[in-house]
C-alpha cells in the first residue's frame, strides 16, 4: 500500500461523517481490519476494494495512486496470465498476425504486453519487438521466457506509456491488446502513440467494446471496476473509431468478434475472490430480472454466462507534416 491510500480513506471517511464502526458495518469487515488499513498496514486487495467501494472513492482522479493500483493489479494477475484462454487462443493471435502482415523489417511496440504471448509469436516475423508493460510481474515472466528460448529481438521493458521517452517516429507498428480500457488518460496516450509512430505506420487495437446503450454501458463498466481495480472504461465501437480519427488515423480495417464468458473464469483472471458474492449476486439479480446488460447475460443452473463484444482495428497514421 502507498501512503496516499490510507490518508485518502481517513479523510473521505470523516467527510462522509462515518466512524470506523460505520465503515466496518457497510463493508462487512471487522474494525481491526479498518484500523490496520488506516494506520498504513497492508490488508488484502479484496478488503481494500470493499473500502473504496463503500466510500465511493474515485482514485482515477489521482494519477499516481491509479497507476500504482494498475501495477499491483497486474502483478497479482501475472502468475495465471498464461492460462487466459482468450490470449492463448491461436485463432485470436492469428487475427493480429494476419491484419498486421507483413511484420518483416519492422520495429513493433507491443503495448501492454503482459507475459509476452503476442511478442513471442511475433519474434520470428518482425525485425525488433519492444514489449512494454507497467507490471514487474508481467515483465519478469516475459524476460524468463526470452532467456529460456534464447530470443534476441525482444526488448522487454517495465514502463508506463503515459510517461514514455521513446524517440519520435520510432515504431513501424504499434499493437495494443486489451489495454485501451485500462489507460488513465487516453488523450495523452494517443498523443504519445501519434508521436512515436512513423508516418503511415500502423496501429492495431484489440479490445472489448461496450454497448452503445448508456444504461448497459454503465452496468458493464461498473461490474468490471468491481472485478478489477485497474479498469478505467470500455469504449463503444463508435468512440474507439472517433478517438483514432481525432488523432488523424484513418484507412480503417475493422473486424468484430464475440468471446463467451463464464463468471468463474472471468473473476479468476483478475484474482478477484468475491468471497461475499457481491458481484455474483449483482449479476444474478440482473439476469433474473431480464437485464442482459447488452452482453446476453444469462443464469443457468446457478452459472452466470455472458458475451463480451470485441474488435480488432487497424488504422494508418496520417501524420501532419
Amino acid at each position: 500500500m502507498i501512503e496516499k491510500d490510507f490518508e485518502s480513506v481517513v479523510e473521505l471517511r470523516k467527510k462522509r461523517k462515518m466512524t470506523q464502526r460505520d465503515l466496518a458495518r457497510v463493508t462487512g469487515l471487522n474494525i481491526r481490519t479498518i484500523s490496520r488499513f488506516e494506520n498504513g498496514e497492508t490488508i488484502s486487495a479484496t478488503s481494500e476494494k470493499k473500502i473504496y467501494i463503500a466510500l465511493g472513492y474515485d482514485f482515477l482522479q489521482d494519477t499516481d495512486l491509479y497507476l500504482e493500483k494498475v501495477k499491483r493489479s497486474f502483478d497479482k494477475q501475472a502468475s495465471g496470465y498464461n492460462e487466459y484462454t482468450l490470449l492463448t487462443d491461436n485463432t485470436y493471435l492469428s487475427r493480429i498476425l494476419n491484419i498486421g502482415y507483413p511484420f518483416k523489417d519492422k520495429r513493433v511496440l507491443d503495448l501492454g504486453c503482459g507475459t509476452g504471448l503476442l511478442s513471442l509469436s511475433l519474434a520470428d516475423k518482425a525485425k525488433e519487438i519492444v514489449a512494454l508493460d507497467i507490471s514487474n510481474g508481467m515483465i519478469n515472466s516475459l524476460k524468463a521466457k526470452i532467456k529460456k528460448r534464447e530470443i534476441k529481438n525482444i526488448n522487454a521493458i517495465k514502463g508506463d506509456i503515459h510517461n514514455t521517452e521513446f524517440p519520435d517516429n520510432f515504431f513501424d507498428t504499434i499493437v495494443c491488446v486489451l489495454s485501451f480500457h485500462h489507460f488513465h488518460d487516453i488523450s495523452r496516450v494517443m498523443q504519445i502513440l501519434k508521436r512515436i509512430l512513423k508516418p503511415f505506420g500502423e496501429i492495431i487495437v484489440v479490445d472489448i467494446y461496450s454497448s452503445s446503450n448508456e444504461g448497459d454501458q454503465i452496468l458493464q463498466n461498473t461490474c468490471e471496476k468491481i472485478r478489477d481495480f485497474s479498469h478505467n472504461k470500455f469504449f463503444t465501437l463508435k468512440e474507439l473509431k472517433e478517438l483514432l480519427k481525432d488523432f488523424d488515423f484513418g484507412g480503417f480495417e475493422v473486424e468484430k468478434f464475440e468471446v463467451k464468458r463464464n463468471y468463474k473464469d472471468w473473476i479468476k483472471m483478475a484474482n478477484f475472490e468475491d468471497s461475499d458474492k457481491i458481484l455474483f449476486n449483482l449479476l444474478k439479480g440482473l439476469a433474473l430480472n431480464g437485464i442482459s446488460m447488452g452482453s446476453d447475460l444469462k443464469l443457468e443452473n446457478d452459472t452466470i454466462e455472458f458475451i463480451q463484444n470485441m474488435v480488432t482495428i487497424k488504422a494508418i497514421n496520417f501524420k501532419n507534416f
